[in-house]
């Protein structure tokens, strides 16, 4: 079933890509202005240099002692604030238009809130898929 789901996912990109290539009515959808607090957040995520160990909430530079080693925290280049902010805008010209298509199409889409920990959010989505 995820496979058959991917294909779906898959097909649908390519004919929404086709279809605004035709004509109009491939405007920029209204998205929330949460630009702010998850450039915040995202960019937060640092790495040990050495045990390769995230952290969040903490500055690159700052020191990793993790499992004996003494490692410094770096910030990826994909999480720099001005990447995100790119990859935001990537997200509203060619990903949210995805979604638009399927709600104007009659899918049937459910909407998780992802904002708190690993497992809340786990939760949400078996909640929305109904397994337990």
């Amino acid at each position: 079933p995820s496979l058959t789901t991917a294909a779906i996912l898959d097909l649908a990109l390519r004919e929404l890509r086709a279809a605004a290539s035709k004509g109009p009515g491939a405007g920029r959808p209204n998205v929330p202005n949460v630009l702010p607090g998850l450039v915040r957040r995202l960019s937060g995520r640092t790495t040990c240099d050495m045990c390769q160990r995230p952290f969040f909430g903490r500055e690159p530079g700052e020191t990793c002692t993790e499992g004996g080693q003494s490692g410094t925290l770096v910030r990826r280049k994909d999480d720099e604030p001005e990447a995100i902010r790119k990859r935001m805008q990537v997200y509203r010209d060619q990903t949210a238009p995805v979604i638009d298509w399927y709600a104007s199409n009659g899918a049937n889409m459910v909407r998780v809130n992802a904002i708190g920990t690993l497992a809340d959010v786990e939760a949400r989505v078996h909640a929305a898929l109904g397994i337990s």
